[in-house]
């Protein structure tokens, strides 16, 4: 167990909120780790819990292959951190997510990239990161795991049959499990999925046909999973989920086509729920693999409605003098807030260099109001895939990021960054 807080930094700025008030604030940035990464498929990375202790979590992968998890202990103030697996693989696509139980014990998922099975680790004591049981395993060539909660059984999403998503469920919230069952079919090779819960215990996912870099004209597609049926946005059923057969078919099934690539080719960012369990969902968007756009799309009670964000430049990697760029669509990320989707944060270049904004929109993502977060950073050192903690407490953690220097997702030199916003 060691103390993480390393240095603070406060920015004052204004900020235009949702009733069009100004406010100040003072956003206060602090380092967790000198040594972390994650990608962006795998949630959630970070998540606020109240039980017998107030603690915000949090989980990233080292450059070494270290599967770390750390704690905030919002009464003391302190960061902890605690290594679950050692030397696993030097991947950003393995860092681990967090599921709390209802007996407030913790349950990482974290696996290779695509090579071995699904590790879940589940701790030995509540609200505890420093003891775990030996992890249990399941799926083959796996990667990108969400844990869910619906009902009453735990719902884990994550890359494996076919290289397709799939799903796996527990009725005791991971002792044991069910068998797997293939969520998505058709499309390209491999689609990539994003996923949410409402209140209600339906799942709301977003989805694409297949990697951009494969698929020229890959789209952005959403479906209601309601307890077994597969709905769209207003409602009617698209199809039915069961059977080691069934899932939702890409090419079949009438589905919601939210983005059809009529001006590029995109790629899922987040999706959450609004106001009346309203699906919010944003994604970034590619007239050229140079010039990559923000947008924000919600479905109204009648239809998705499609809203420009911002552009947010082109791929952040940084190739090596000489070569071709092998992932042109890793943008600087956007994500939304979950406890309150007409927030959106993202990262997109100022003067040659990624930074980190805040948006916010009074109407639906028509019209934005946007402030700076970080501010003249060196070049060649990147701010990059923003996310915000899972029911996280306003002014306590309120966002994390990726912060250095990332040339593969097996070559990075990142820190893992935490800002809190406090009004004045």
């Amino acid at each position: 167990m060691r103390y993480l807080l390393l240095f603070t930094v406060t920015i004052l700025f204004f900020v235009q909120c949702k009733n069009m008030e100004t406010s100040k604030e003072v956003f206060t940035m602090e380092t967790l780790t000198r040594d972390g990464a994650w990608c962006w498929f795998s949630e959630p990375r970070a998540i606020y819990h109240h039980g017998e202790k107030e603690q915000t979590y949090a989980g990233w992968i080292t450059s070494g292959g270290d599967v770390t998890v750390a704690a905030l202990n919002h009464e003391t103030g302190s960061w902890t951190s605690h290594v679950v697996h050692r030397r696993l693989e030097a991947d950003d696509h393995d860092h681990p997510v967090i599921y709390v139980r209802k007996d407030n014990r913790l349950v990482v998922f974290y696996s290779k990239h695509s090579k071995g099975s699904m590790y879940v680790a589940i701790s030995k004591r509540p609200e505890d990161i420093t003891e775990w049981r030996e992890a249990d395993t399941f799926g083959e060539n796996v990667t990108y795991a969400n844990p869910l909660r619906s009902g009453d059984s735990l719902f884990v999403f994550y890359r494996d049959l076919n290289w397709h998503p799939t799903l796996i469920t527990s009725g005791d919230e991971g002792e044991t499990w069910e068998k797997p069952r293939q969520f998505i079919r058709g499309g390209g090779e491999r689609p990539y999925a994003k996923y949410t819960a409402d209140k209600f215990g339906r799942i709301f996912t977003a989805f694409t046909g297949g990697h951009p870099r494969k698929e020229p004209r890959n789209k952005i597609f959403f479906a209601n999973y309601d307890f077994g049926l597969v709905k769209r946005g207003n409602g009617t059923m698209s199809s039915i989920f069961a059977g080691e057969n069934e899932g939702i078919d890409i090419d079949r099934d009438p589905l919601d086509t939210v983005y059809n690539a009529f001006n590029g080719k995109a790629w899922i960012w987040d999706i959450a729920c609004a106001d009346e369990n309203e699906p919010v969902l944003v994604y970034a968007m590619f007239p050229t693999d140079t010039a990559h756009q923000y947008y924000y799309a919600r479905w109204n009670g009648e239809k998705w409605e499609n809203h420009r964000i911002s552009e947010g430049g082109g791929w952040f990697p940084q190739t090596p003098g000489g070569e071709e760029e092998t992932e042109p669509n890793y943008s600087g990320g956007v994500t939304l807030d979950h406890e309150d989707p007409f927030t959106v944060y993202l990262s997109k270049p100022v003067n040659g260099v990624f930074e980190i904004f805040r948006y916010i929109t009074p109407d639906s993502g028509r019209t934005w109001q946007s402030e700076q977060l970080t501010h003249d950073t060196p070049a060649g050192v990147l701010n990059v895939r923003p996310v915000v903690p899972r029911n996280h407490k306003p002014g306590a953690v309120d966002l994390l990021w990726m912060r250095g220097s990332y040339t593969h997702y097996t070559d990075f030199g990142t820190q893992i960054m935490a800002g809190s916003f406090e009004k004045k």
